[in-house]
């Protein structure tokens, strides 16, 4: 149902740029070039549990092609990495005693991902954006804090190197060149190759951009 939503609300979103694009004649035909960095926090849904977050950065390009008055389309580079910690009790055998211990399994997803957004500009400094990210996998690596649990890093061949993130977002205008952003990234998708594992994030960060 989610996943409909998220689809209808593309297609209608789109629609009306389309719309609003074909009864405007003044539109600014530059492409605004910008970079932007900032703070990411994600976490990772498996079938039964939910990780604790990991916190990362993320930074890169922009451009935004406006449209018209009220609409444009942005697109971005970003490097960043997405991941979470399991923590698991288990338990050790030492000089014939068997003792607790707490297993930690993080996951850790280096990423180059590719957000491409439709942008309504509320008021002038103001604007709401719903779209997609297209995050490339660079690496997988699941770490583990117990040699015997598959030693301190693992790579993850059952990762999908394409990931897929609906975002809804804000943008607030400090001046001509600078501004604030947040957005948060659905997480619909599975990475896995099989069964499920989800990654939804949060990100808030500043931009500049060239005039």
């Amino acid at each position: 149902m989610k996943k409909k939503l998220i689809v209808v609300l593309l297609f209608g979103f789109f629609g009306a740029i389309k719309s609003q694009v074909t009864t405007e004649s003044t539109v600014k035909s530059k492409i605004e070039i910008g970079v932007r960095a900032g703070f990411i926090s994600s976490t990772i849904n498996s079938t039964f549990v939910k990780s604790d977050p990991k916190a990362y950065f993320y930074a890169g390009l922009s451009a935004e092609k406006p449209l018209s008055e009220k609409f444009s389309i942005q697109a971005e580079a970003n490097y960043t990495r997405l991941g979470g910690t399991f923590i698991s009790p288990s338990f050790e055998i030492a000089n014939n005693n068997v003792q607790p211990i707490t297993v930690e399994y993080k996951y850790n997803f280096t990423q180059i991902q590719i957000p491409v957004s439709a942008k309504y500009y509320i008021i002038p400094d103001l604007s709401a954006s719903l779209g997609m990210n297209f995050a490339f996998n660079l690496s997988q690596k699941l770490e583990s804090n117990q040699p015997a649990n598959g030693g301190p890093e693992i790579q993850l061949d059952e990762i999908k190197t394409l990931n897929l993130f609906p975002f809804l977002g804000a943008e607030y205008k400090l001046s001509e060149q600078f501004f604030v952003d947040a957005r948060y990234s659905f997480n619909f998708f599975s990475v896995a190759k099989m069964g499920s594992l989800k990654i939804g994030f949060v990100q808030a960060g500043i931009g500049y951009r060239f005039r």
